[in-house]
């Protein structure tokens, strides 16, 4: 994001107290997507801008950003850390483990990692040196990042593509049950 969308985005949060819900939807999606460029950036931007009164929380990237500073920055030995959000099932931020593939979107970058939303709502925390392949795919929707070898290695990246109608098809039939809700269908 440029700094004129940034101010925008500032004065839209100095404002979000008077916002309609598409309104709050719109700037939520657009502090996101300044996070996926900025993670600490838009924390502090949240901070500095949305007044203390506003009935708006703070998207969960923003709490793991918080984390991931803390526990996590300069900081090898650190392994896992949970996380207290307002969410249904605890949630943990930590590092990628050996033989492991994670799948999810890019969520945020901060200086030293990219920060991935797994597939089970954990945020795993991809240094970003150790990143290879198609690295240009980390800021768009769904990628996988696996770790052949260590952890602190290479960590290859992949696009996921969408599946296509025919592959879910194909996925169904592959099902050698159906569940009692599909019998009533």
């Amino acid at each position: 994001m440029n700094q004129t969308e940034l101010n925008q985005l500032a004065r839209r949060l100095e404002g979000a107290d008077a916002l309609s819900n598409s309104e709050r939807v719109a700037l939520l999606n657009d502090v996101e997507r300044a996070a996926r460029h900025d993670l600490y950036g838009a924390t502090q931007l949240w901070r500095d801008h949305v007044p203390k009164d506003a009935d708006l929380r703070m998207p969960q990237v923003l709490a793991v950003a918080e984390v991931v500073h803390k526990r996590f920055e300069g900081r090898a030995d650190q392994e896992r850390a949970p996380i207290a959000l307002y969410s249904e099932r605890d949630t943990e931020v930590g590092r990628p483990e050996s033989g492991r593939e994670y799948r999810g979107p890019i969520v945020g970058f901060t200086p030293d990692y990219a920060v991935q939303r797994a597939e089970n709502g954990d945020y795993i925390l991809h240094g970003r040196r150790g990143l290879t392949g198609a690295t240009q795919e980390l800021g768009r929707d769904d990628v996988s990042i696996r770790y052949p070898f260590s952890p602190r290695g290479v960590g290859l990246v992949q696009r996921i593509e969408p599946a296509t109608e025919h592959d879910r098809a194909a996925m169904r039939l592959e099902k050698p049950h159906e569940t009692a809700m599909e019998h009533a269908r």
